[in-house]
C-alpha cells in the first residue's frame, strides 16, 4: 500500500449475535483518508488475501 503512514487497528466486536475479528487500516493522501477494513469470524485464514489486497491498493 503505497502512503506517508498506515494506521492498523485489529479487535473483535459482537455482531448480530456472534463475534467477529475486525483488521482496519487507516491511510492518508492529500488531506483524505481511506479506510480498508476486514472482518471474519477467524481472521487467520484470510491473512494472504488480506495481504494481497493490501499490496495491491495504490492511491494515485
Amino acid at each position: 500500500m503505497m502512503a506517508s503512514k498506515k494506521y492498523f487497528m485489529h479487535y473483535q466486536r459482537h455482531w448480530d449475535g456472534i463475534w467477529l475479528e475486525f483488521q482496519d487500516v487507516w491511510t492518508e493522501k492529500n488531506k483524505v483518508v481511506y479506510l480498508l477494513s476486514f472482518n471474519a469470524q477467524d481472521l487467520s485464514g484470510y491473512a494472504e488475501n488480506i495481504d494481497l489486497i493490501l499490496d495491491s491498493f495504490k492511491l494515485k
